[in-house]
């Protein structure tokens, strides 16, 4: 009786341990992940301290918001299998001249872990749908808005691409993010848009060269051209004259 009354205590304090580790211990204890920081709220009150990862000792009456400090992306894409959104999700933007330009791009971006506390207590932790996206596509529209299709689709599209980049990084950092890039794969027109900027950029081709002929061919080069093209020809003869000026005679009748 006395062996069975001592193994139920033993069994007890198992148990009672096992309790404790349970229910307890998580109350004072939290891990933090790698790539990640902690955010301790206390009573609707954000610390300006963030936790960082590893095993770390906590208020039991706090709640962590567990924030990534990884580089993150978001994609714009009209194919279903990339992007946060299904089906087609590429920008929609008009240029200055009002033409219809659709941009598939993915934005790599992250939240520097000291910036993690203010970003949890003005914009929240679901952060990417509602801050992120609309930073995203309010910048593009606002830039490509500034430029003819002419020039995003050719003349300028560095520019162009610069541009979004510097005023991206600006919304960003004003938010409490950092830009590590912005990948443009895709911009796209409308077949017949695309082939009247093609025609465009054609004829503006021809007459630049046209410009550069008719400024290079001067009188004295086409003299130049013409003797050049005389002087492996054995029916010709050099005759001098007193001005120096040669003449050219052809001995063919």
């Amino acid at each position: 009786m006395n062996q069975l009354s001592k193994k139920n205590k033993v069994i007890l304090y198992i148990v009672s341990i096992s309790v404790f580790v349970i229910l307890i211990v998580p109350l004072f204890v939290t891990v933090v992940n790698t790539g990640q920081v902690g955010v301790v709220n206390t009573f609707g009150e954000v610390s300006d301290n963030f936790l960082k990862p590893g095993l770390v000792l906590k208020n039991p009456f706090s709640t962590i918001s567990y924030m990534s400090t990884r580089t993150e992306s978001y994609t714009f894409s009209s194919l279903n299998t990339e992007g946060q959104v299904s089906g087609d999700d590429s920008i929609e933007v008009r240029s200055q001249d009002g033409a219809v330009v659709k941009l598939e791009l993915t934005v790599l971006y992250r939240l520097p872990a000291e910036n993690a506390p203010r970003v949890v207590r003005e914009l929240g932790i679901e952060y990417e749908s509602k801050i992120i996206r609309p930073t995203i596509t309010g910048t593009i529209r606002d830039i490509i808005s500034k430029y003819s299709v002419v020039d995003i689709y050719a003349n300028a599209r560095t520019e162009v691409e610069t541009k979004l980049r510097e005023a991206l990084e600006s919304e960003l950092e004003n938010k409490g993010f950092s830009l590590d890039d912005l990948l443009i794969k895709k911009i796209s027109l409308s077949d017949e848009l695309t082939q009247s900027i093609e025609q465009k950029l054609s004829a503006l081709q021809k007459k630049d060269a046209q410009k550069l002929i008719s400024e290079t061919l001067t009188d004295e080069y086409l003299e130049y051209l013409y003797i050049q093209s005389l002087k492996d020809n054995s029916n010709t003869i050099y005759v001098p004259t007193e001005g120096g000026i040669p003449l050219f005679r052809n001995l063919n009748p």
